[in-house]
């Protein structure tokens, strides 16, 4: 699968998750990418999302579930996730229908 051994931390994970999420709505914003660089530097970033980009919805999905085992390891993680997924939906201040859907989506996934 494209970029799976790519992502290599908690980090990556994180925010690969994130760059797909914000992704949903087709539109990176500028709020939403000063929110995940956040967590790791520009390049790291810039590599993460090269990876998603060239991966399908699909990709995205099973990258994302077949790793949650790994990086998170207890629902309290899972719920700071979550947590963090709804504060990069809201840092543009536009949480539109799609992000909606993208944050129910990965509730079920993780």
């Amino acid at each position: 699968m494209t970029g799976i051994s790519e992502i290599k931390s908690y980090d990556d994970y994180k925010s690969f998750i994130m760059i797909c999420a914000a992704s949903s709505d087709f539109n990176i914003s500028e709020e939403e990418h000063d929110f995940i660089v956040q967590t790791i530097p520009e390049e790291r970033y810039q590599t993460l999302k090269r990876i998603a980009d060239r991966c399908s919805d699909f990709e995205c999905i099973n990258i994302i579930a077949e790793h949650k085992n790994e990086y998170i390891k207890s629902p309290d993680e899972k719920k700071e996730l979550m947590k963090e997924i709804l504060e990069l939906f809201n840092a543009d201040h536009n949480f539109s229908t799609l992000e909606r859907n993208m944050l129910l989506a990965l509730k079920r996934m993780l």
